[in-house]
């Protein structure tokens, strides 16, 4: 049996699903990008696109937006606050009493940590409004590292900020390549999920992995 001692969770894609954020978070990205470039809106969006499909054949799958953006020349520092001040995820998003009910049971048993790309004020809004702000243990955010996924460097930080090994940590997130991969390069155990919905019934595959079946 497994000595797991910590569930490391991503947030956009895997804690909530809404596509009208989704298409916010998008259509903010690009509009940073306009003023940026002192261009027209389609003129930037063409851009990010264009710059997002080089990535995606280079890596062979698709970036986030963030990384896509830095790529293109903005700075993250810039980036980070212009996102910050644009709008409010938090108000696309309602409390979810599954996904409370099953972080807190899941904390009797394990350390929680949150692990993302978003920035910290969008990540707390988020938070607030999905009514699982005082679960975690650890929250690393953008803001907080400067660090982009898919770096391992940060599976390896927020190990020690546990103070767990990495073997005895579980990786639960949307995208293979930027949330999962990194984590197994260092021994994390993953756990692809397609979305909030998978989260709600995640003890199955948790325990699997604990007792190595």
């Amino acid at each position: 049996m497994l000595s797991i001692q910590a569930l490391i969770f991503d947030l956009d894609g895997t804690l909530y699903y809404n596509p009208d954020l989704q298409k916010k978070q998008l259509e903010v990205a690009i509009s940073i990008l306009q003023v940026h470039l002192d261009c027209s809106y389609n003129h930037a969006k063409k851009m990010f696109e264009e710059t997002r499909s080089s990535l995606k054949k280079q890596f062979g799958y698709e970036p986030s937006n963030t990384y896509s953006i830095t790529k293109i020349g903005i700075p993250l520092e810039k980036y980070l606050k212009e996102s910050e001040k644009r709008y409010d995820a938090g108000r696309f998003l309602n409390k979810d009493k599954q996904l409370i009910e099953i972080l807190n049971k899941f904390k009797q048993q394990f350390k929680l940590s949150l692990l993302t790309n978003n920035n910290k004020y969008q990540t707390y809004r988020m938070l607030n409004s999905l009514g699982i702000q005082d679960v975690w243990d650890i929250i690393l955010t953008l803001s907080d590292t400067k660090i982009i996924k898919p770096d391992k460097r940060l599976y390896q930080l927020i190990s020690k900020k546990l103070k767990v090994h990495p073997e005895q940590c579980i990786v639960i997130g949307d995208r293979k390549e930027i949330d999962l991969s990194p984590a197994k390069q260092i021994g994390m155990h993953t756990i692809l999920v397609s979305g909030v919905f998978d989260v709600y019934k995640l003890r199955d595959k948790i325990n699997k992995i604990i007792h190595n079946k």
